[in-house]
């Protein structure tokens, strides 16, 4: 018999506002919005754990960009190259839709954040027919779920 170990209570947090938040159905605006802030959370969480004073790095008032440039720099590690990729362009397609009341070519970045989850990514995006999810939803998850892995390595530290 496997002993599963139990899960930790950041697993727990992180998880239960992904899941509560991240809507799975389509409504592209609202996923792209709330998958954005999602993935912030993390990114920050990420950067403020590796200096002693979070206050500091609160009160620099990093944008996302900077943050996820920042938490790249520090956690980089080939095989996890995609996912810094992936959440530029998650944050160009949030950028046009924040800045734009009538942005045109959402459905072309959409599409190219799909397919450079699904070439590059974990495999959540090809299972999202399975699930009745959507690709844009599994796509973000996928992202999150990476950036999940990384946390957990610097709890475990």
């Amino acid at each position: 018999m496997v002993k599963i170990p139990p899960l930790s209570e950041d697993y727990i947090r992180i998880h239960s506002r992904m899941h509560n938040h991240l809507p799975y159905e389509e409504d592209n605006l609202t996923t792209i919005l709330k998958g954005h802030l999602l993935i912030e959370e993390i990114i920050s969480e990420l950067v403020q754990r590796v200096g002693t004073n979070e206050k500091a790095i609160k009160d620099a008032r990093l944008s996302f960009h900077q943050y996820a440039c920042v938490a790249k720099a520090i956690y980089y590690e080939e095989n996890n190259e995609w996912v810094w990729g992936a959440i530029l362009k998650l944050n160009k397609i949030r950028n046009k839709l924040a800045h734009n009341l009538e942005p045109d070519g959402i459905e072309d970045l959409v599409e190219e954040f799909i397919d450079f989850c699904k070439e590059n990514g974990s495999g959540f995006v090809k299972s999202a027919s399975e699930f009745e999810f959507t690709k844009l939803s599994m796509a973000i998850t996928d992202v999150h779920h990476k950036l999940w892995g990384i946390l957990k390595i610097t709890l475990n530290k």
